[in-house]
Protein backbone atom coordinates (compact mmCIF):
# COMPACT_ATOMS: atom_id res chain seq x y z
CA UNK A 1 0.00 0.00 0.00
CA UNK A 2 1.25 3.66 -0.78
CA UNK A 3 0.06 6.54 0.14
CA UNK A 4 -0.56 9.11 -2.81
CA UNK A 5 0.84 11.96 -0.95
CA UNK A 6 4.74 10.15 -1.17
CA UNK A 7 4.41 11.12 -4.97
CA UNK A 8 4.74 14.56 -4.05
CA UNK A 9 6.31 15.37 -1.07
CA UNK A 10 9.16 18.58 -0.33
CA UNK A 11 11.95 15.76 0.48
CA UNK A 12 13.76 18.69 2.44
CA UNK A 13 11.20 19.00 4.96
CA UNK A 14 11.45 17.28 7.69
CA UNK A 15 7.81 17.69 9.13
CA UNK A 16 6.12 16.71 6.06
CA UNK A 17 8.39 13.35 5.91
CA UNK A 18 7.84 12.87 9.91
CA UNK A 19 3.95 12.85 8.94
CA UNK A 20 4.23 10.36 5.95
CA UNK A 21 6.30 8.43 8.54
CA UNK A 22 3.77 8.63 10.78
CA UNK A 23 0.81 7.44 8.82
CA UNK A 24 2.37 4.74 7.66
CA UNK A 25 2.94 3.14 10.98
CA UNK A 26 -1.04 3.78 11.37
CA UNK A 27 -1.36 1.75 8.72
CA UNK A 28 1.06 -0.49 10.01
CA UNK A 29 3.46 -0.40 7.75
CA UNK A 30 6.57 -0.49 9.41
CA UNK A 31 9.08 -0.67 7.29
CA UNK A 32 7.69 2.55 5.29
CA UNK A 33 7.24 4.11 8.41
CA UNK A 34 10.89 3.27 9.51
CA UNK A 35 12.06 4.31 6.37
CA UNK A 36 10.50 7.71 5.94
CA UNK A 37 11.08 8.30 10.04
CA UNK A 38 14.84 7.85 9.42
CA UNK A 39 14.89 10.37 6.50
CA UNK A 40 13.66 13.20 8.84
CA UNK A 41 16.19 11.86 11.86
CA UNK A 42 18.92 12.11 8.81
CA UNK A 43 17.66 15.57 7.93
CA UNK A 44 17.50 17.35 11.01
CA UNK A 45 21.24 15.45 12.17
CA UNK A 46 22.17 17.47 15.01
CA UNK A 47 25.57 17.41 16.22
CA UNK A 48 24.66 16.34 20.18
CA UNK A 49 27.26 19.09 21.69
CA UNK A 50 25.15 21.72 19.87
CA UNK A 51 21.72 20.05 21.59
CA UNK A 52 24.03 20.10 25.04
CA UNK A 53 24.75 23.96 24.86
CA UNK A 54 21.05 24.06 24.14
CA UNK A 55 19.69 22.08 26.81
CA UNK A 56 22.41 23.39 29.54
Amino acid sequence: MTLCCTKSYNPYDATSIYLIGAYFEKLKDFEKADEYIGKTLKLQDIPFKNECRILG
